[in-house]
């Protein structure tokens, strides 16, 4: 189980970042409509964004320093799950740019049961991959 999801997150961060790179406009044109996101912003967060993803990807392949890596990886998925509620919520029916010209990817209701499933994987590997830490922050709330 724990190879599959791994197989999952990296085959989407793989596809995601390359998407990102080889077509970055529809990503940058999302973030623009966001008023999250400062104008004066967009273009750093477009530019860094698929080399996070890249990295997150070939630190799943080796292994390197797991739990920054899970850490990062549920931040990401975290980041995306929000962003398309709220792009939904806004009713932006465009193309969000996740996966660049490679594949269509309308911000909608279906983007957010996408993103469930990939935070929801996301998760998973984070508890698996830090579970030491995640019983010592538990222990340290009062959770049994």
């Amino acid at each position: 189980m724990n190879t599959l999801i791994n197989g999952i997150i990296v085959f989407v961060l793989l596809i995601s970042g390359i998407g990102k790179i080889i077509d970055p406009m529809p990503a940058i044109q999302l973030m623009q409509k966001l008023p999250l996101i400062p104008d004066f912003l967009v273009l750093p967060i477009a530019s860094i964004m698929p080399v996070m993803e890249l990295a997150i990807a070939g630190g799943i392949i080796f292994r390197y320093k797991k739990e920054l890596t899970y850490s990062l990886n549920l931040l990401l998925f975290f980041g995306f799950f929000g962003i398309s509620i709220y792009g939904t919520l806004l009713k932006i029916n465009d193309d969000c740019g996740c996966f660049g010209s490679l594949m269509e990817s309308k911000v909608g209701w279906t983007m957010v049961i996408r993103n469930t499933f990939f935070l929801g994987m996301a998760a998973y590997l984070f508890v698996k991959n830090n579970h030491e830490s995640v019983i010592k922050i538990m222990k340290r709330a009062g959770v049994n």
